[in-house]
């Protein structure tokens, strides 16, 4: 499996602490997914994520979407033609994206788990988990912008959805999914995480001599 690209590497590991320039939009100039068995902790953004975790190889050029949405109910009063109050009754979580590499870890992922089989010989056959026995993953996102890095983790999730297979001439075949996150008692259902200086709580004062 390839290994992380060193700009990625780079930005994860030395990451701009100091607070300048926080005006300055971010961009998704280049980033690296991984998936891991579901429940895997949250690894320090500082490092190369562990073992554990498998890189899915090239995303194409839209890199990932994010998604998060949420259904509310409102709570109505005589005396007033606006909602009294708001409640929010579900919510969903999304990431959005497409693989370009194909690969045993790629198409096991796309499809939610299954099972490989065959020699070089014979030529090797993927078979599609059972309805109902998905499996469920941890998702790990981290992205580069210049000397910006940030990481999005996915604790407990599933594949809800996936694009036609587009075989054409002039275009890559990809790997479109879109991974839905779980909910978990105790558990976030998502973290983010950035070393950067521009989420310093500003009443923390900076460490001496900074």
């Amino acid at each position: 499996m390839p290994s992380t690209p060193k700009t990625l590497l780079a930005g994860a590991q030395a990451l701009d602490a100091s607070a300048a320039n926080t005006d300055q939009p971010i961009v998704g100039a280049s980033g690296d997914i991984w998936f891991a068995a579901a429940r895997t902790t949250n690894p320090p953004i500082s490092a190369p994520p562990p073992a554990d975790w498998t890189r899915l190889g090239l995303i194409t050029e839209d890199g990932a979407a994010f998604g998060n949405s949420r259904d509310t109910s409102d709570i109505m009063v005589w005396q007033s033609l606006y909602a009294a109050r708001r409640l929010t009754t579900s919510l969903e979580n999304t990431l959005k994206f497409a693989m370009a590499s194909w690969s045993r870890a790629s198409v096991s992922f796309a499809f939610a788990g299954g099972s490989w089989s065959g020699t070089a010989e014979t030529g090797y056959t993927y078979t599609p988990p059972e309805p109902g026995s998905e499996v469920e993953r941890a998702v790990l996102l981290r992205w580069v912008d210049g000397t910006f890095s940030a990481q999005l983790w996915l604790p407990r999730t599933t594949i809800s959805e996936n694009e036609d297979l587009s075989l054409k001439r002039d275009e890559g075949a990809t790997l479109g999914v879109t991974v839905s996150v779980l909910g978990e008692a105790g558990t976030p259902a998502w973290q983010f995480t950035s070393l950067n200086g521009r989420f310093t709580d500003p009443a923390v004062p900076p460490p001496a001599g900074g």
